[in-house]
């Protein structure tokens, strides 16, 4: 699988990569397959930062060693990031040499500090999207009963509407990253016989 990379970097838009997420290493290669750099999963676990609303990031972005540089990515091609990043690994990745330089397009650029930071569980994950399935069904309870009894304003209706919306947004996508972080039921048999 090949992902199209498309610099965000003020004054290199023109700027494109391709990351190949389909073995155990993803693969940043320039548009005429030259390599740039490769990332083993567990380092590309800390050097990847996926956009999301937690941290208000809007763009993909790969951190090397001095800078960080920010790509758009397609909606369909993160995803196929996004399970590289979950997939799990059958069998240990030998040691390859870290990266020592980003592709010579973007001078002084700061790295971003956040990228270092602790990924969530999946048991963390479904606990957060039960809380927010939780919240989600005592504003529907709550928007039910305030149309019964017809004493609210509009305003206020619209409000809690809006906050049966976003609770089922919150716990699905809270779910969805669970899921997509469980390994496989194949790859559960294959630990539990090997």
């Amino acid at each position: 699988m090949a992902v199209e990379l498309k610099c965000a970097e003020e004054g290199h838009a023109d700027k494109r990569w391709i990351l190949h997420v389909n073995g155990p290493v993803a693969i940043l290669a320039t548009p005429d397959e030259q390599v740039v750099a490769r990332f083993p999963q567990a380092d590309a676990l800390k050097r990847f930062k996926l956009p999301g609303l937690a941290d208000d990031t809007k763009h993909f972005s790969i951190q090397f060693d001095e800078q960080v540089v920010k790509f758009h990515v397609a909606p369909a091609e993160l995803s196929q990031i996004e399970d590289f990043l979950n997939r799990q690994s059958a069998q240990p990745l030998r040691a390859i040499a870290p990266v020592s330089s980003a592709p010579a397009m973007i001078d002084g650029v700061v790295p971003d500090e956040s990228m270092d930071g602790p990924r969530a569980s999946p048991h963390v994950k479904i606990f957060f999207g039960l809380l927010a399935t939780v919240y989600t069904m005592w504003q529907g309870v709550s928007l039910i009963g305030s149309l019964k009894h017809g004493s609210r304003s509009p305003a206020f209706l619209s409000g809690q509407i809006v906050g049966v919306i976003i609770g089922a947004l919150v716990a699905f996508l809270f779910f969805r990253r669970a899921m997509r972080a469980r390994p496989s039921s194949v790859e559960e048999s294959a630990d539990l016989q090997g």
